[in-house]
């Protein structure tokens, strides 16, 4: 990329029919050695990106089990604790999934 940079003229520059100045074309270079050396590697957010995937699939679930509660109130009262019991397992396993995400070093690449 800095090697055409280097030849190219900058279609956004001030001067856009003429190669780059030596400063802007280190400037670039300086930009690019930031940009790559601070960016995330894939393994290092792995964790991150699970407690936001859990934590999005639990309120999903709360909101669609809410739904399903609204919908089993015309069942009766021995059909809805069944229900119950199970939308409040299914929710308290996705919460401790959720929680163990949180804690630092839950997972290593």
């Amino acid at each position: 990329m800095l090697a055409a940079a280097r030849q190219r003229p900058w279609s956004l520059g001030q001067h856009a029919d003429q190669p780059p100045t030596p400063y802007r074309h280190h400037r670039l270079a300086v930009y690019l050695a930031g940009a790559y050396t601070q960016v995330l590697s894939p393994a290092a957010a792995a964790g991150d990106y699970a407690r936001g995937v859990l934590d999005e699939a639990y309120r999903r679930a709360f909101r669609d089990n809410g739904i399903r509660m609204q919908q089993l109130g015309g069942c009766g009262a021995e059909s809805i604790t069944e229900q119950f019991a199970a939308i409040r397992a299914e929710l308290a396993d996705l919460w401790r999934r959720t929680e163990a995400a949180a804690k630092p070093g839950w997972w290593r690449p």
